[in-house]
């Protein structure tokens, strides 16, 4: 799919319409393709639709993302997606993924804010905050010539570190997919 997009880009945007990409945060000289997400996102859901039986974690994060997906595909290929619909995006992601997986938030324990910590309400929107923060920034250094590509591996890479010497082989392999997938892109 990569080899596809990268070879047929020019013609992909004459057939969808797309304009060159001109804004002031524009980095490449040539015009590339603003696609890594579509390519990350159709490996993504190969490997689950191969796994589905294996874990329903796999699909809820496939289904918390779409609403990110499609404006962040909208965004990258228009460049007319305003900010407030694109963090609502972001917000109604975050919302599904912890309404769907139904996560157990870990428990902050800081004496003064304890009150606050311990109402799930609190840390329902405490955690979704947390996870717009994170999604934003990597939103702020896409399109850098690989550096969310490498810093996403690094984070991954952490992430397999501490998951296997805490025997979380669930998010370890999770953890290999999404590496293997950013390293098929960055090729």
């Amino acid at each position: 799919v990569n080899f596809l997009i990268i070879n047929y880009w020019h013609k992909i945007k004459q057939k969808l319409k797309i304009k060159n990409y001109n804004k002031k945060q524009k980095v490449h000289l040539e015009d590339t393709p603003r696609l890594a997400g579509a390519v990350i996102f159709i490996i993504y859901l190969i490997f689950i639709s191969l796994n589905l039986s294996e874990s329903k974690t796999l699909l809820y994060l496939f289904l918390s993302f779409l609403p990110l997906f499609f404006i962040s595909i909208k965004e990258d290929l228009y460049q007319n997606t305003s900010i407030s619909k694109r963090i609502f995006a972001m917000v109604f992601s975050c919302i599904i993924f912890f309404n769907l997986n139904k996560t157990n938030f870990p428990l902050i324990d800081m004496p003064l804010l304890y009150p606050l910590f311990s109402n799930n309400l609190f840390l329902f929107i405490f955690f979704t905050f947390s996870s717009l923060v994170l999604i934003n920034g990597f939103n702020l250094i896409d399109g850098m010539n690989g550096i969310l590509g490498f810093t996403a591996i690094s984070q991954l890479i952490s992430l397999c570190y501490i998951s296997y010497f805490i025997t979380d082989y669930e998010i370890f392999n999770y953890s290999i997919l999404f590496i293997l997938s950013i390293i098929i892109f960055l090729l």
